[in-house]
């Protein structure tokens, strides 16, 4: 439980600056203060500073609102300096409890979350989402010092604000812009590839920085993926990608939800798994999953095609997602542990802006989201063929093996008969690009097996304009 004390100017403030962002669209300027207030928490009093939280209405158009929470320097409450106080529903219930969760079993290092219990001036708030504060005490405590957390701007909402009905022109969306360069779909800007979109960063490392993202930037733009392993931390992006396949996210990753790190060790960087809008439904598009998480209100998101272009990425991604699914059983079990400790909570929780019913049928709607990510992505594996063209032309063999498959095939056996020649073979092996992979030269034999040579290939389709599978031969 949380408990705040706060004094009548301090609530007069929040509720004023509420109702003129409200009435704006977005949180105006003048919303944007902190107020010192008391904290009491675990029988301890804190001094804090406590501001609004989120950038649109849903955070602050009632009587419950949002808030973010800073101690001061040489204090922690439950080992945070900086946590937000969310609505729950606006970030699905407990789904990121369970979504923190997937990311530690991925091997990488989410914000913590918590439900919690929140009374300002002795009054019940009902629950909220307790969010850790991305920091330098957040990558402190995961044992990580020397990484940046690195975000966008708000620029899509603090540059272009929603204005009045019929004081502006109307952009796809159905929002109403002032002026500006805009695509008009939220988060997704035409500026989420300039480093001076980028939040300052309070580092000696900040110049470093930003010149190895506007290296990674340049990359993303021409699609190089000859500068990927440079600059990308694949271990931590493919673990990132397989979170995202599962979570069905894109909204959280999209502009300013993007948190990524820079790794002043390594010179790479990497990703945050946050969860900002709870679970989604993967759809599939021309047979793969991929057009669906590189794409953001129909928009194209850069970054993430750059990621999802690299085939070697998406094969380590495939080969996480695959290990989790032989523990879906577990998964499972563990969701609906959750479920059954949380959902009666949220049912009796009356400062929860919809009914119980409404809130019952969208945390089950959270739970299908989840399920049938699994089934989705289940159906990528269960599904595999390769059509493979036999082409002779004196003593050389060409075979063509063109995969039907977004995930990796692999060869049990590849047999060629050969006849009664004892001659010995040279066997080179061809990526899909027509580099030369290997070359190696095998005794005669009437059978050649060729499984262990066509496996030093990753057989499977690449990606086309739309990050539709495309018909690739190896």
């Amino acid at each position: 439980e949380y408990s705040f004390e706060l004094s009548a100017n301090d609530l007069r403030y929040f509720e004023e600056a509420s109702t003129e962002s409200v009435e704006a669209g977005y949180k105006t300027e003048s919303a944007l203060k902190w107020r010192d207030v008391r904290l009491k928490h675990d029988g301890k009093t804190y001094k804090v500073k406590m501001a609004l939280f989120g950038d649109r209405p849903p955070h602050f158009n009632s009587t419950k609102k949002s808030f973010k929470v800073k101690a001061a320097k040489d204090e922690f409450v439950d080992n945070k300096r900086r946590f937000n106080l969310i609505l729950p529903e606006i970030r699905g219930f407990f789904s990121p409890l369970f979504a923190e969760s997937l990311a530690k079993d991925l091997g990488m290092f989410p914000p913590q979350y918590e439900i919690v219990a929140v009374k300002i001036n002795g009054m019940q708030q009902g629950l909220y989402l307790a969010e850790e504060g991305r920091d330098k005490y957040y990558t402190e405590r995961n044992r990580q010092p020397g990484m940046l957390i690195l975000q966008y701007t708000d620029n899509w909402i603090e540059d272009h604000p929603v204005t009045r009905p019929g004081s502006g022109v109307m952009a796809p969306g159905g929002y109403d812009y002032s002026a500006g360069v805009l695509y008009g779909t939220g988060h997704n800007t035409p500026f989420d590839l300039d480093i001076s979109n980028m939040e300052k960063t309070d580092s000696e490392h900040a110049q470093q920085a930003m010149y190895k993202l506007h290296q990674l930037f340049k990359a993303v733009r021409t699609n190089d993926q000859s500068k990927f392993e440079e600059l990308i931390d694949i271990e931590n992006a493919s673990s990132f990608e397989a979170w995202r396949a599962l979570t069905g996210n894109t909204h959280d990753f999209t502009g300013d939800g993007l948190r990524m790190f820079y790794d002043t060790t390594t010179g790479k960087f990497g990703f945050v798994p946050r969860v900002e809008g709870g679970m989604s439904s993967l759809s599939v598009y021309r047979g793969g999953i991929d057009n669906y998480l590189s794409t953001y209100a129909g928009l194209p998101v850069p970054i993430l095609r750059y990621l999802l272009r690299n085939s070697k990425l998406r094969n380590m991604r495939n080969e996480k997602i695959y290990e989790m699914l032989q523990e879906s059983d577990k998964l499972l079990q563990h969701y609906n542990a959750l479920d059954k400790k949380y959902r009666p909570m949220f049912l009796d929780d009356s400062t929860i802006v919809w009914s119980s019913r409404e809130t019952n049928n969208l945390i089950s709607k959270q739970a299908q989201c989840f399920h049938g990510n699994l089934g989705t992505l289940q159906a990528q594996f269960d599904y595999s063929k390769a059509y493979i063209n036999a082409i002779k032309e004196g003593s050389r063999l060409t075979l063509e093996v063109v995969p039907d498959s977004t995930t990796a095939i692999r060869f049990t056996n590849l047999l060629v008969e050969v006849g009664q020649g004892t001659a010995n073979a040279t066997v080179k092996v061809f990526d899909e690009r027509g580099q030369l992979v290997s070359e190696e030269t095998i005794a005669g034999s009437s059978t050649l097996q060729l499984r262990e040579q066509a496996n030093k290939n990753t057989i499977q389709a690449s990606l086309g304009e739309e990050m539709e599978p495309v018909r690739t031969v190896f």
